[in-house]
């Protein structure tokens, strides 16, 4: 979340793709769910927040992704 709000002007109207390590973002931020109602406060915020934007959010496992571990 602070990468999207660090980098939003420009990734506002382009289409990118978030790499996660955590699988069920994948389901709850997908693009065929709406807004979770029982999600915690936090995850409702990051929905509206990622509704801003043309994305798409796709899984990778830990071990492939060294980079986020690295940072």
């Amino acid at each position: 979340m602070f990468g999207l709000n660090r980098l939003l002007l420009y990734l506002y109207g382009r289409h990118f793709t978030i790499l996660t390590d955590h699988k069920p973002l994948e389901r709850i931020f997908g693009p065929k769910t709406a807004i979770p109602l029982l999600a915690a406060m936090r995850l409702q915020r990051w929905a509206i927040i990622l509704a801003v934007f043309n994305c798409s959010i796709k899984f990778v496992p830990s071990k492939q992704n060294a980079v986020a571990d690295a940072l």
